[in-house]
């Protein structure tokens, strides 16, 4: 197998992978919406964020994150912080509910992951772990 071959091919089981991973992750219950859980990582991880800058790490418009957004703002987890150079701009931050939501579900969600990941035996874990690890560090 070629490089470039082994490359794409791994590319696509990664994918498959998540996709598979997400749906049984879903499929498995729990209170914790992921796409919720993922915009809050993201703007817990780097403090308020701009609503343009949250689209783009969703892939999707602006309007479709404002509609998001405006959900966890009514619930209490993140808060709008207007921007001082331009009155426009907005960004939005977790609040002290978003940051306790956030440490709940990822333990919640680390137990459900644990669950699934279980049919896999721990030397396989460890090469898994040990490739994500050197992918994650580029």
């Amino acid at each position: 197998m070629t490089k470039n071959k082994g490359s794409a091919e791994l590319a696509l089981l990664i994918m498959n992978a998540g996709r598979l991973l997400h749906q049984k992750l879903h499929e498995s219950g729990g209170e914790v919406s992921m796409l919720h859980f993922k915009i809050m990582c993201f703007v817990g991880e780097r403090g308020p964020t701009a609503m343009k800058d949250l689209a783009v790490f969703l892939g999707i418009t602006a309007p479709s994150a404002t509609v998001l957004v405006d959900r966890l703002v009514r619930s209490g987890e993140l808060t709008r912080v207007a921007s001082r150079g331009d009155r426009r701009s907005v960004s939005v931050k977790l609040t002290p509910r978003g940051k306790r939501t956030v440490r709940r579900d990822r333990k919640e969600l680390v137990g459900r992951m644990s669950s699934i990941l279980s049919c896999i035996s721990n030397d396989e874990a460890n090469k898994l772990s040990s490739i994500l690890k050197n992918l994650l560090k580029k």
